[in-house]
């Protein structure tokens, strides 16, 4: 089977009912597939899908200043239309696996049409028995609305971010003792937009490790990584050449599940960032992230996670950015059917350039609240109540913002 979602044209073409309709239908039919595949690869013996419609107003979708707003030709309050399909399909075929997970959706805006946009992020790969290792393969696909913090101040607000990336990793762990680990990973982000080419990025990264497990310890891990980041397109802040950087880190990452109350993944490490500009800005230090996740009761779970990383940038006259911040949240099971969530998170994005010009970002500081209220009616369906208020900072005036989404999502498992 095969789907093909496009963007509707002016005065005419697929409307926001037309796609919800199309979605539904879709995944209505991913069940009938299935069981019609007897033998081959096909959608095979275990399909999932989830289609669903979301409505939502937001009182700042050019996430910028009135100002900067009416620049780029955007009213600033809008409502959207969103069905998507979501999909989770796993097809066995003796000890290994083929598998495709994901989202396709496509945002409809009531007032600033020219920001409707198709919305993909998908993963399929296979899962292979080598030997007395796991292997994985997986190849993932994004096609999305840029942010437009992203874009030139003064730029058109209808870029597409397109990314793509394969990974391969193998895992030669027996649950006990020592044991080996690889992953290899190539990452390209392009941009259709002309002046955000200039952005487009080549990311390859290759990890090794050994680990060590024991039940009651969990596993402990010592890896070291080798990064290399090229924009080919050589402008970062007008380079005349291909630019980018490499990064050399090595540390450890712990991982621990006590029962099913207390699941923790940590990992520290020592990066050492280079451009490959003579001169360029680089940087030392200590990187971290961590996911927590404790149940307190039947009824009660905490999740929180933190972080301070390096990574590309897909953003003007930035050769990297460093993201610093936190988020927390609670997950509460009022009734059988209704489960509730709160939380909150906050982020600095820190850029990194080459001849840094002053009309760019150097750095943005975000803060949002956020909550949820979902209600399953029987094994199918489900209704979602959502809202996130979020409020930006930048060194930019016409760039910083405060935003209000509130939202509604009907569901239909498949």
């Amino acid at each position: 089977m095969l789907v093909r979602l496009s963007r509707p044209e002016r005065g005419g073409g697929r409307t926001p009912v037309a796609f919800a309709a199309a979605a539904l239908a879709v995944a209505a039919a991913l069940p009938s597939v299935a069981s019609a595949q007897t033998g081959g690869i096909g959608l095979g013996q275990d399909v999932h899908a989830l289609a669903s419609v979301a409505v939502a107003t937001d009182t700042n979708v050019a996430q910028s200043s009135a100002i900067l707003a009416r620049l780029r030709g955007l009213v600033l309050e809008d409502n959207t239309v969103s069905p998507s399909v979501e999909l989770d399909l796993t097809h066995p075929i003796g000890p290994q696996a083929l598998f495709l997970t994901g989202v396709v959706a496509y945002d409809f805006y009531q007032r600033n049409t020219v920001l409707n946009r198709e919305r993909i992020d998908l993963t399929g790969g296979g899962r292979f028995r080598v030997s007395r290792c796991d292997a994985t393969a997986t190849l993932v696909y994004g096609r999305h609305l840029s942010t437009l913090q992203q874009l030139a101040v003064t730029s058109v607000q209808n870029d597409t971010a397109i990314d793509e990336s394969y990974k391969i990793q193998a895992d030669c762990s027996r649950g006990l003792g020592l044991s080996p680990s690889f992953s290899y990973s190539e990452t390209r982000v392009d941009n259709t937009l002309a002046i955000q080419k200039a952005s487009d990025s080549r990311l390859s990264a290759a990890t090794g490790g050994i680990k060590y497990q024991r039940p009651n310890l969990g596993s402990l891990e010592v890896f070291g990584e080798y990064d290399k980041t090229t924009y080919p397109v050589g402008a970062v802040a007008g380079a005349p050449v291909s630019s980018g950087y490499t990064a050399v880190a090595g540390g450890v990452r712990y991982t621990r599940q006590v029962g099913s109350r207390l699941q923790a993944d940590v990992q520290v490490s020592q990066r050492t960032l280079k451009s490959s500009i003579p001169g360029g800005v680089g940087y030392t230090g200590l990187t971290y992230k961590a996911d927590l996740s404790y149940l307190v009761n039947k009824r009660l779970t905490v999740i929180g996670s933190f972080q301070n990383t390096t990574s590309p940038a897909n953003l003007l006259g930035v050769s990297f950015q460093r993201t610093q911040g936190y988020n927390g949240s609670l997950r509460y099971q009022l009734t059988s059917r209704l489960l509730v969530s709160a939380g909150g998170s906050r982020q600095e994005q820190i850029y990194e350039g080459q001849g840094f010009n002053p009309l760019f970002i150097s750095n943005t500081r975000n803060t949002s609240a956020f909550g949820s209220a979902q209600w399953d009616f029987g094994r199918r369906f489900r209704l979602l109540l959502d809202f996130r208020w979020q409020e930006s900072d930048t060194n930019i005036t016409v760039l910083n913002y405060s935003d209000l989404r509130v939202g509604l999502t009907a569901s239909a498992k498949f």
